[in-house]
């Protein structure tokens, strides 16, 4: 084994023990986080298996392979992340107009709102 193995391995632990340590998620996506790793070092100990699947699709290289399937994840992602981000908003705007009728509807509400609830010191 070569050096260079030993570190993506450790690199690949870590990366999947910080996901499951700080992410909370469904059974599937952790059953995916943890299949991916596995995967990923099997990659990492033995480099031909990549190049024999890249064969078999018609690809020339191992890595090319990888590349290609690292490109169309982090396709994915992003639109996968783009979409949460627009619901947060909308979400977010949908909050702020039903506070906004809220105060709107209860001026004196409006009104105790802005003043402190907490005396200053010395009072």
């Amino acid at each position: 084994m070569r050096f260079i193995q030993i570190i993506l391995i450790i690199l690949a632990l870590i990366s999947a023990a910080v996901y499951f340590a700080r992410f909370r998620s469904v059974f599937r996506d952790r059953l995916i986080a943890l299949l991916l790793t596995a995967l990923g070092i099997l990659f990492i100990l033995f480099p031909g298996a990549t190049t024999a699947i890249a064969n078999v699709l018609g690809v020339g290289r191992g890595v090319d392979l990888l590349f290609y399937l690292f490109a169309m994840t982090g396709i994915f992602a992003f639109i996968l992340l783009y979409s949460k981000v627009l619901d947060l908003e909308t979400q977010q705007t949908e909050l702020a107009r039903f506070i906004a009728l809220q105060l709107a509807s209860e001026p004196e509400r409006k009104i105790a709102s802005a003043q402190p609830s907490v005396t200053p010191p010395g009072d």
